[in-house]
């Protein structure tokens, strides 16, 4: 819409000239404005009882109309934050648990004692410490392990204690050359 210029009382709009109250009332608004307006107000009257009155003479009162319902959206999922990133340089052992149960209910640390106790294995300092992620997802925790002798124990694992519970696991080492592919690199002879 181009307003060219205004006289007084009157507007002239792409050539044709409107009045003053034909420029500031509400057919102006967009149909998306007049439409959120409606929604919100609809919202508001959703607990008031609209009441007609009745065609019928025997009637004492009246009788409130039903409305249908407007229900409201329900609030958006939040998208979970990424998993955290694993050395590229070090040896990865995936577990998938075989008995039924929720690895994101079970804490990283209590996990992560229960693999070294069932591996036979001391505990490290943090530094070097083999490293544990869950996938909640899956439903599935890798181990990033630096010594191969660590790796091999841990892949004889078949089952951890946590509290009173013994879970069966299925533990087993993804082969290198899926995990650490390069692409379009040009082949050397």
């Amino acid at each position: 819409m181009k307003l060219y210029h205004s006289q007084g009382m009157e507007c002239v709009v792409e050539g044709h000239t409107i009045s003053e109250e034909e420029w500031s009332d509400d057919s102006w608004q967009s149909p998306g404005y007049r439409a959120q307006e409606r929604r919100r107000r609809e919202l508001q009257n959703q607990g008031k009882p609209v009441l007609q009155p009745c065609t019928s003479e025997n009637a004492r009162a009246a009788v409130p109309e039903r409305q249908p319902q407007v229900k409201s959206r329900p609030p958006r999922l939040r998208r979970r934050a990424p998993l955290p990133r694993l050395p590229q340089d070090s040896i990865h052992i995936v577990g998938r648990p075989r008995t039924p149960i929720d690895l994101t209910k079970v804490p990283p640390w209590q996990l992560h004692d229960a693999l070294l106790k069932a591996a036979s294995l001391p505990d490290q300092p943090p530094a070097s410490r083999d490293r544990l992620r869950t996938h909640p997802t899956n439903n599935t925790f890798t181990l990033s392990v630096i010594d191969s002798q660590r790796a091999q124990a841990y892949l004889r694992v078949k089952s951890i204690t946590i509290g009173a519970a013994t879970i069966e696991l299925h533990v087993y080492a993804p082969p290198s050359r899926r995990r650490h592919t390069r692409h379009h690199v040009p082949c050397i002879r």
